[in-house]
């Protein structure tokens, strides 16, 4: 074992040593052209790259050395990709060999399976982030690289704080665009993902072996994934003005923020409590007094402002249109699940079928064109219209308490990624293609709003697979995950 410790040891040194060798006679030989503002950046990259490398040599046999020499294999993999050329080619044919033996001989647990699928999560949000294009196209050298916020401020586009302090870096046959923040989010996001799938995976697995069943946990703990696609590039940001662009990037910061801590909370929510089958507080049921004081609460502070929203004429405003309605989902909900749990209601699994349908139904409503503008053009409208959002929530309370407790977690958890994939869907669909779904609303307003419902749902969505992962290790004995 140590000496297949060392022997990695040695060959990841050696494909450190090829890197730097390859950008040392780039640079040397004009095959690498950098322009002068782009030269801190660039040695700040590849000090990073090295610090990487570092990282997967010191850290050996722990599992983030499998994470960073896969991010080492993809990045390498998209420059080479780029150039194209008998040079790069011939380092590539060395370098990532080297770097994937070193794997097979540290041969981590689920190691094939957890590279394969860090890249695919790679590939996945670089190719929906745009952080790369490929092209026919003339380039000065063989890699010319650039400083990314004075290529966008020449074509006259403003630059988001995802491209600060990037890079530009052409080649005959595409371009790269990346910056520290986008390079952080994918690595983190990438590595918590994958480790996370490869403990929940299992632990579901076992639970559909045992008698009680749990189904869930799987689909909404993807969060953070979409930190990285919120990326946008050149095209994306030609269609907001600077004020839209300032806001987008003061939402930007949390919304990465959020979504990298949510993944590592879960990662060591699993490994701490989960695995062993202990509750933690996010899990601990919440008393049935306590969360009918909370409901009521809500309930009437939104009453409360509703009047005002009104008065002000604010209900037209897109933010304290959908924020409003999102809040009475959770305050529908509040009401719908402590009924159930006071009168012990249990239903048969049409009716809660019926009631599922019916709460996914009315709150979708809430964001089609026509029911939009319906609330939109009046406030009694919009009164009533806040009320099938209070109705969508309370009926996906009753159906969550009404059936057993791995069914109710189920229902719920597939009900918050329905409401969660709304915003994904308006911002794509918006800053992507630069269309708007409501006319009565600016492009930039739709942009804004679908990142600030993302927000509000990573949170609820985070809560709910927590839920779903306790319940399935509650009824079943883990052993700890060693990675």
């Amino acid at each position: 074992m140590e000496s297949n410790s060392k022997n990695s040891k040695l060959i990841q040194f050696i494909s450190y040593f090829l890197f730097n060798l390859y950008v040392i006679y780039g640079l040397i030989s004009g095959y690498i052209l950098i322009t002068s503002d782009a030269f801190i950046p660039f040695s700040l990259a590849l000090l990073t790259m090295d610090f990487l490398f570092l990282i997967a040599i010191i850290f050996n046999r722990r599992v983030i050395s499998l994470y960073v020499r896969g991010f080492l294999v993809f990045t390498l993999a998209v420059i080479f990709l780029m150039v194209q050329d008998i040079f790069s080619f011939l380092i590539a044919l060395f370098l990532i060999p080297l770097i994937l033996y070193s794997l097979k001989i540290d041969n981590f647990k689920h190691y094939k399976t957890k590279f394969v699928s860090q890249i695919l999560v790679l590939i996945f949000m670089a190719t929906i982030g745009k952080m790369y294009l490929f092209i026919n196209q003339p380039s000065p050298s063989s890699i010319a690289i650039e400083y990314l916020p004075d290529k966008m401020s020449a074509i006259g586009l403003p630059t988001p704080i995802t491209e600060y302090y990037g890079l530009f870096i052409t080649t005959a046959h595409g371009d790269i665009l990346i910056g520290p923040l986008v390079f952080l989010v994918l690595f983190a996001a990438s590595a918590l993902l994958v480790e996370n799938y490869h403990l929940i995976i299992p632990l579901y697995m076992k639970s559909l072996k045992g008698n009680n069943r749990v189904m869930g946990g799987i689909v909404s703990s993807g969060y953070g994934v979409v930190a990285a696609m919120s990326c946008q590039c050149e095209s994306a940001i030609a269609l907001l003005p600077a004020v839209a662009i300032l806001l987008l990037n003061i939402l930007l910061i949390p919304f990465f923020i959020l979504s990298l801590t949510l993944l590592a909370f879960t990662y060591l929510f699993i490994m701490r409590y989960y695995n062993l089958g202990k509750p933690n507080l996010i899990v601990k049921p919440i008393r049935l007094k306590t969360e009918f004081i909370v409901a009521i609460i809500l309930l009437l502070l939104l009453q409360g402002f509703l009047p005002l929203i009104l008065l002000l004429r604010q209900y037209d405003n897109i933010i304290y249109f959908f924020v409003y309605g999102m809040a009475m989902i959770l305050t529908g909900f509040l009401f719908g699940d402590p009924i159930a749990k006071f009168f012990k209601i249990k239903l048969n699994m049409i009716i809660i079928l019926i009631l599922f349908i019916g709460a996914i139904v009315t709150s979708l409503i809430w964001f089609l064109p026509s029911f939009t503008l319906y609330a939109y053009e009046s406030p009694l409208n919009y009164s009533i219209m806040s009320y099938t959002m209070f109705l969508s929530g309370f009926l996906i309370g009753i159906a969550y308490e009404g059936s057993n407790e791995h069914l109710g977690v189920f229902f719920l958890e597939v009900f918050s990624v329905a409401l969660g994939i709304i915003p994904i869907v308006l911002y794509y669909y918006a800053f992507t293609n630069g269309y708007r779904i409501w006319n009565f609303w600016s492009l930039n307003d739709q942009i804004v709003i679908s990142l600030i419902l993302w927000i509000i749902m990573l949170p609820i969505m985070w809560l709910i697979t927590q839920k779903s992962l306790y319940t399935a290790s509650s009824k079943l004995y883990i052993t700890p995950y060693k990675p």
